[in-house]
């Protein structure tokens, strides 16, 4: 009688056992198809426009355009900006008299055909 008691136990744990490993097998393959079906994000000029960069015009000394490109920089690091994307999201934070330099600036570049980045 004990014998077939411990029998039925092992046979409910094994049964037990089993439909965990299925449980866990569906759940990973959903996770894998998951994965599949999801497009991976594009940074957006609304996702850099977030971290609320300043713009920039010709109003700062030096100093304080060394500090906005660095604050610059650090958004485009912190979010992993694409390398791509960073000069045309750096120049729409160009306002004024800034921004009329660097149409003239990067016209000049590309008359030498220089790699504008």
């Amino acid at each position: 009688m004990m014998a077939t008691t411990l029998q039925q136990q092992s046979a409910t744990m094994t049964q037990q056992h089993q439909a965990t490993l299925h449980q866990f097998e569906t759940t990973r393959l959903a996770a894998e198809v998951s994965q599949l079906h999801q497009q991976p994000h594009t940074f957006s000029l609304e996702d850099f426009l977030r971290h609320n960069p300043l713009k920039f015009n010709e109003k700062v000394n030096p100093d304080e355009a060394d500090q906005w490109m660095r604050d610059i920089e650090r958004i485009f690091k912190a979010t992993q900006c694409p390398k791509e994307r960073k000069l045309s999201y750096a120049i729409y934070m160009l306002i004024e008299e800034v921004e009329f330099w660097w149409v003239g600036m990067k016209q000049m570049m590309e008359d030498r055909e220089e790699i504008v980045t």
